[in-house]
């Protein structure tokens, strides 16, 4: 799994501990060893950790909320960024951010959380950068759309995914394509979501894991939401909007 069940203490204080900051990808995944070379020294009190680099952590919580969530997570991701920026200052490399970026093939995302931090609350986010970092072919309707997920208060029926609300979009052969692209899931991915190496023989014992976790949590969604059920929302089908761009 990417992250192990939350440690919740006494003060209700929420701690999740991931294997990756990235959520596992068919294609690109963020390796930590880089992350690890490029940590530096943090201090909370007598607490002695290393914590990522200010370019680092800036790319993170903009591909947090991206993404992650399809930037259905209010704005607190966006006044992180802004403070993140206040507070480097000069220490931070916008060019090293920039081709960061890039090489993780998320420059999509970084570009409209950083867009919208600058949008909505004032981030210091140079105009060069986002130049550098604006898709071709942006549409600012994406951007409303970011805007209006960020601005809305969620629902627990907004929970429904991107790929469930494709689910009720499709077609049967639409929807058993999409059924295989999400069980069958290549090796090196299976593998980073549950936690061994792909070069072992117990990858192959978490493709029964991953179809159990599938009917778990979208069993009851997928069948209520069918065509001629219950509709996806208006925040589910944005998230459905920014997943299928983002991608």
């Amino acid at each position: 799994v990417l992250h192990l069940p939350p440690f919740v203490n006494a003060r209700r204080t929420r701690i999740e501990l991931h294997a990756n900051i990235d959520a596992a990808s068919q294609h690109h995944v963020i390796a930590p060893d880089a992350l690890w070379e490029r940590a530096v020294p943090l201090h909370i009190g007598a607490a002695r950790f290393l914590g990522l680099s200010v370019e680092d952590l800036l790319l993170h919580t903009c591909c947090h909320v991206s993404y992650q969530h399809q930037f259905a997570f209010g704005l607190r991701p966006l006044y992180d960024i802004a403070q993140i920026i206040r507070h480097a200052g000069a220490a931070l490399s916008w060019p090293a951010a920039v081709e960061r970026a890039h090489t993780w093939h998320r420059q999509r995302g970084v570009h409209l959380a950083l867009l919208l931090a600058r949008d909505l609350v004032g981030a210091a986010v140079p105009e060069h950068v986002l130049a550098t970092l604006r898709p071709e072919g942006f549409d600012d309707a994406i951007a409303a759309c970011a805007r209006e997920q960020l601005l809305t208060q969620a629902t627990s029926d907004d929970r429904l995914s991107p790929h469930a609300v494709a689910w009720h979009d499709s077609s049967l052969a639409e929807r058993m394509a999409l059924l295989c692209r999400r069980t069958l899931l290549p090796r090196k991915t299976i593998a980073q979501l549950y936690g061994v190496s792909p070069r072992s023989w117990r990858v192959y014992v978490c493709y029964p894991k991953r179809i159990v976790y599938l009917i778990t949590r979208y069993g009851r969604m997928l069948l209520g939401g069918g065509r001629g059920g219950t509709q996806p929302t208006p925040g589910a089908r944005r998230k459905h909007v920014l997943h299928t761009w983002l991608s």
